[in-house]
């Protein structure tokens, strides 16, 4: 995998604290996206890697609960967000923090 490929011991796995994915497809349970996206998302689990999938394929801003990703690939923290077509808003800025969870 990408992450396999730039990462090749232990403690720089612990490093890495989570993982942003920008697809075009929206992760669905279809045979032609899913065969993509089930081995992404079990590599992740694998890794214990909260996650966020952001695609553009359906062009009108929204973001899941987790509970698509769990019920469809059985990811244990990943969420999903569609971004709007671009010429209606501006270009999206992700940040990772260490926040504490509870």
């Amino acid at each position: 995998t990408c992450i396999d490929t730039h990462i090749h011991d232990d403690h720089e796995y612990r490093k890495v604290r989570a993982a942003v994915l920008f697809t075009h497809a929206r992760p669905q349970p279809v045979r032609e996206v899913g065969e993509y996206f089930q081995p992404i998302v079990d590599y992740l689990n694998w890794l214990e890697l909260p996650s966020l999938f952001i695609h553009g394929d359906g062009l009108v801003f929204g973001v899941s609960n987790g509970t698509f990703m769990k019920d469809v690939y059985g990811a244990d923290d990943s969420w999903v967000m569609q971004v709007d077509a671009g010429h209606l808003a501006p270009p999206i800025t992700i940040n990772v923090a260490n926040v504490p969870s509870g």
